[in-house]
């Protein structure tokens, strides 16, 4: 859901705030700057809410994940040794065991996953931040010998191109 409504929304949004910056720019006596602030903003406000709803139901699920599968683990446990007759202390003992073998696995499945992730993700982040700064100096060098309009613009530009890349970093 999340995913959905930063392509449906916030993109559109970010895209919105660059064509507008440049309807802005190419005209004195057109003034929507205003109006490329609030889309601007309202595409931050957006993905800061998603990431709050994100972050918000991952806890949620880590407390009651681990409570649940404690839970779990010690009725299996006594399960085992109060039903199984003279060896289900043993055998109860080596579930212990075994769950916690599995559990250790699992997280360290998971952390590498996401390990993985973070490195495949790396190279857009790095490639968007490249491309920002090329913006960024870009109007630093055309300040002094062009229109502030343009100038203006290749801010706007490089503020998007940030905003994109904390996009891709949520």
């Amino acid at each position: 859901i999340i995913n959905h409504i930063i392509h449906s929304l916030v993109f559109p949004l970010i895209m919105s705030s660059v064509i507008l910056a440049l309807a802005d720019g190419m005209s004195d006596k057109v003034n929507i700057t205003t109006m490329v602030k609030v889309t601007k903003q309202s595409a931050k406000w957006i993905l800061g809410f998603c990431l709050a709803i994100y972050t918000g139901f991952y806890g949620i699920y880590g407390i009651t994940g681990a409570a649940l599968d404690n839970r779990i683990g010690k009725a299996v446990k006594f399960a085992v040794g109060n039903g199984v007759p003279l060896v289900g202390g043993v055998v109860s003992e080596s579930m212990e065991t075994v769950m916690s073998t599995i559990g250790a696995c699992r997280n360290l499945i998971g952390t590498a996953g996401v390990v993985c992730i973070c490195i495949l993700a790396l190279t857009p982040i790095v490639k968007t931040f490249v491309y920002m700064w090329v913006f960024k100096i870009a109007a630093v060098i055309i300040e002094p010998v062009s229109d502030q309009r343009i100038v203006n613009f290749t801010n706007e530009v490089a503020d998007s191109v940030s905003m994109i890349s904390g996009v891709l970093i949520a």
